[in-house]
């Protein structure tokens, strides 16, 4: 089984996410989609 290499810091990219917003005046939660800042993790393998 190959192992994994060593890898760098994940670094933090900007990714669409969505929140759970709430409507006081209809009391129903919904989906908001919104720019964040997301963490990506690579993993790299050495096959020989």
């Amino acid at each position: 089984m190959p192992r994994p290499r060593a890898g760098k810091p994940s670094p933090l990219e900007s990714c669409l996410s969505y929140s759970v917003r709430g409507d006081r005046r209809s009391k129903q939660l919904h989906l908001e989609l919104e720019t964040r800042k997301c963490t990506h993790l690579y993993h790299y393998y050495h096959l020989m």
